[in-house]
């Protein structure tokens, strides 16, 4: 469960409003939180479903390879890392993020990839 004040961190985006640069989800991405981010003390905030990553999420020193993807789509690079940039689909939205979870059809990005975890009192 996350500290209050911080539930802002984990609003969730649903799929069709995430702008991912066609880009696959990156659990190695520099930018990931680690599992306890803004938890209480010895829990966690969230939880891969893939529990192969659950001590490789947010431990990245360096940007991934998809990390760097997104900044070349970001700056419409032709070429990125040698790689032709024009195989992945950017498309631009401007999203507003909601922490709602009635969504009457759809799935949340972060659902697929995520348990939120919660406190255990």
């Amino acid at each position: 469960m996350a500290i209050i004040g911080y539930e802002n961190q984990f609003a969730m985006i649903r799929a069709p409003d995430a702008v991912t640069y066609g880009v696959p989800y990156d659990y190695t991405s520099i930018m990931h939180y680690e599992k306890d981010a803004f938890a209480k003390p010895r829990t966690n905030s969230m939880e891969p479903k893939d529990r192969t990553y659950l001590d490789i999420i947010g431990k990245a020193k360096e940007p991934s390879r998809n990390d760097w993807k997104k900044v070349c789509m970001i700056y419409s690079c032709k070429v990125c890392m040698g790689e032709n940039m024009e195989q992945y689909q950017a498309t631009v939205k401007t999203v507003t993020p909601t922490t709602t979870r009635s969504y009457v059809s759809g799935t949340h990005a972060s659902q697929e990839f995520f348990h939120v975890s919660r406190s255990r009192d």
